[in-house]
């Protein structure tokens, strides 16, 4: 329930939304809003506050209260993960796209993995819910045993927009942002038949066929490189951990090697030097995500970027969406009668570098 303060400065927001109270102008005293209001002045100097914080308006004394800049178009909870590669790759280009688009950001770590995370969200306060999106990237690992809390959270936000690697909705009515892992393995597959390598073993996740992006992935690598005369060698954790990475690629002759993150392509690069083979004279290896891992080390890594920019630009076009009523009444009428147009596919690229090389190179 809002309180005196918050009425006051929601209504002083909206008149200077509507050009009453242009950027650079003074308000009124105190005295005169209060008996607009028919309050006191401390519930108007507290509504200045309000407003303060929020970097809107600016009180100094003897001189009065002026308009900094008009109030944001709605206010954003923003939810990372605890995928640190893929926070580092986001964060920033999100965070800037929604500033940039006049939206109040806050920002909430992601602590769910030992549980004291829901201490914090519990005792989050929610600023006048009919103007908040909560904004998540990467929800997709939410485990079962932590599921039911956040959806009980994420439920108070009447809008909801998610980056997701996986075309599996996290919530329901939740607008989502996804990257197509088919257009991921055309690029791939694509990239290292024009470099002569039929023989590519793909990083396919836990076991065939649980759904997730890899597993997906190595199945659309597979039907690719099948109709092209090639050979795809799914590798699953869960089957062929005892046998390992190095003895799995000499044992089908791969030549080339694709991996779920650029952190794991290097894992096995050294794993693959350890055992004797060299990357990339003997085998091609190819990361994910395009990471500052995929240009940190010795080799330069080739790898699938997510396009980072776009997928921000997709978020925070999804949250203005969000707070538009005609766009939302548009939505209600879409959920009602089964149809679903909240989901967006954001195209990724491929970055060559220098760990694939033509199999006439390899020696």
């Amino acid at each position: 329930m809002k309180t005196q303060q918050d009425k006051i400065a929601s209504s002083i927001s909206g008149a200077i939304s509507g050009g009453t109270y242009p950027e650079g102008s003074w308000l009124p005293r105190a005295e005169v809003i209060a008996r607009k209001y028919k309050c006191s002045t401390h519930a108007v100097s507290r509504a200045f506050r309000l407003l303060g914080d929020r970097g809107i308006l600016q009180s100094t004394k003897r001189k009065g209260t002026r308009v900094l800049r008009s109030p944001a178009l709605g206010r954003v909870l923003f939810m990372s993960s605890w995928d640190a590669h893929t926070n580092l790759l986001l964060q920033e280009s999100v965070n800037r796209a929604l500033i940039q688009s006049n939206l109040e950001v806050e920002f909430i770590p992601y602590l769910f993995r030992d549980g004291a995370g829901f201490e914090q969200l519990r005792h989050l306060s929610i600023k006048d819910a009919s103007d908040t999106v909560l904004v998540t990237l990467a929800q997709e690992r939410v485990s079962t045993e932590i599921r039911p809390d956040w959806e009980r959270f994420a439920a108070e936000f009447l809008y909801r927009v998610g980056f997701q690697f996986e075309d599996t909705r996290l919530l329901p009515d939740s607008m989502t942002i996804l990257t197509d892992p088919v257009i991921d393995a055309r690029l791939v597959a694509e990239h290292l038949m024009k470099l002569g390598h039929r023989r590519i073993g793909v990083v396919a996740g836990g076991v065939p066929g649980d759904g997730s992006l890899a597993d997906r992935r190595a199945t659309a690598m597979g039907e690719m490189l099948s109709v092209a005369g090639a050979e795809c060698f799914p590798f699953y954790y869960n089957l062929h951990a005892v046998e390992g990475v190095p003895a799995f690629v000499k044992r089908n002759r791969c030549t080339a090697w694709w991996t779920i993150t650029d952190h794991q392509a290097i894992d096995h690069i050294f794993l693959l030097q350890r055992a004797g083979l060299r990357v990339p004279e003997d085998i091609s290896i190819v990361g994910s995500n395009d990471t500052p891992w995929a240009t940190g080390g010795a080799l330069p890594l080739t790898t699938i970027s997510i396009n980072p920019s776009g997928i921000a630009q997709s978020l925070a076009d999804a949250v203005l969406k969000r707070l538009t009523p005609a766009e939302m009444d548009s939505y209600s009428s879409d959920v009602e009668n089964g149809r679903d147009n909240m989901k967006c596919f954001v195209r990724p690229s491929l970055i060559v570098r220098n760990s694939t090389v033509a199999i006439a190179k390899m020696k």
